[in-house]
C-alpha cells in the first residue's frame, strides 16, 4: 500500500479530475475508501457486472446486494426494505 499523505494525494487528484467534467476508473479492496471517494460503484466479478450501486449507500448495503446477486436470494434485500 501507499503511506496515508500519499493517498490523500491521490484522492484529491482524482477528485479534480471528476471536477474537471472526467472519470476515473479505479480498483480497491477497501470498501470503506471506496464508498468515501466514488460517485457509482461497479462491482465486478468473473468478469461480468454483477451489482451497480448508487452513492450514498452503506457498506452493509454493498455487501447484502453483493450477497443478494452472487446467491440469487432476494430475501435480504425484502427484510431491508421492510426495515
Amino acid at each position: 500500500g501507499i503511506d496515508i499523505g500519499a493517498k490523500a494525494q491521490v484522492f484529491d487528484a482524482m477528485r479534480s479530475i471528476v471536477d474537471a467534467g472526467r472519470s476515473v476508473i479505479w480498483s480497491s479492496s477497501e470498501l470503506e475508501e471506496v464508498l468515501e471517494h466514488s460517485d457509482r460503484i461497479l462491482i465486478v466479478a468473473a468478469g461480468r457486472v454483477i451489482a451497480d450501486v448508487p452513492h450514498g449507500v452503506t457498506a452493509h448495503e454493498v455487501l447484502t446486494r453483493i450477497y443478494s446477486v452472487t446467491t440469487g436470494d432476494d430475501s435480504s434485500l425484502e427484510k431491508e426494505a421492510a426495515a
